[in-house]
């Protein structure tokens, strides 16, 4: 069975935390999430990594729902709070996660 990014539903009133999604298949993931409605939290090292995949997103999807954060577990010393919207994100019933992060 061949999937297509066409086969992916309405994500409208999700929230989906992605790691990662700053480039690679992740962002990709990202980018196909928030045409479909999705509403994202793009986690990556810098705020500045983070916003620019935003960026790039919005070019191509300008309604897409999308808030830029900071998540830097190669460094345990770094601590970032957390946007309400993630923490929020795992608290709603309808939310999904896109880690690249190794548990």
């Amino acid at each position: 069975m061949n999937c297509t990014a066409g086969d992916i539903p309405s994500q409208s009133g999700r929230r989906v935390p992605i790691t990662g999604g700053n480039s690679g298949i992740v962002f990709h993931a990202a980018l196909e999430l928030a045409r479909r409605a999705a509403e994202i939290v793009l986690l990556a090292r810098t705020h500045e990594k983070a916003s620019y995949a935003v960026q790039r997103i919005q070019a191509e999807v300008p309604n897409a729902k999308l808030e830029p954060a900071i998540l830097d577990l190669a460094h345990s010393r770094v601590y970032v709070p957390l946007p309400s919207s993630m923490t929020n994100a795992f608290q709603a019933t309808r939310s999904i996660s896109i880690s690249t992060t190794p548990v």
